[in-house]
């Protein structure tokens, strides 16, 4: 029994020598990836230098952002303040010629009434005058006309 275990100790070892010398990758093999592991590394590490990078691009695009966010909102508050001083500039010019407008047409106005009035008076005198003058004519009548025949064609002049 002895020797049969001898034997199979052997071979066992033998076996085990076979396996692992020829088991193994080849040099070419081995290099291969080593050269392909290699160009991945550095394929890797130059990935992550351009994720940095645009990280960093990133992080200052958002901070100029920010900044142009704020002047914006900056510039908005001053035009929108400029815009309420000029409209209500603009608002209150109007009122003012609005009033002045107001007036001058109430002042117009009471002209006109007063011109209206002043006329209807002038023609109710006209209406009497007309009046009078005819009741004068009818009361002088025909007297009117033989004076005015008498009257020499031609006045003296004054010299």
């Amino acid at each position: 029994m002895k020797s049969s275990l001898n034997s199979f100790l052997c071979i066992l070892a033998a076996t085990g020598v076979l396996l692992l010398t020829g088991c193994g990758v080849g040099k070419e093999d081995h290099e291969k990836v080593v050269s392909e592991l290699n160009n991945v590394k550095a394929e890797l590490e130059k990935t992550m230098k351009d994720f940095t990078r645009a990280n960093t691009d990133l992080d200052q695009a958002k901070s100029r952002i920010a900044e142009l966010e704020a002047a914006l909102a900056e510039a908005q508050a001053k035009v929108g303040g400029e815009l309420k001083k000029a409209d209500e500039a603009v608002s209150s010019a109007a009122e003012e010629q609005l009033t002045a407008s107001q007036k001058k047409v109430e002042e117009l106005q009471a002209k006109v009434k007063s011109l209206t009035d002043e006329n209807s008076t002038l023609q109710n005198m006209l209406d009497k005058l007309k009046e009078e003058y005819e009741a004068i004519k009818a009361k002088l009548g025909s007297g009117v006309k033989s004076l005015t025949d008498q009257l020499p064609g031609a006045l003296p002049k004054k010299e």
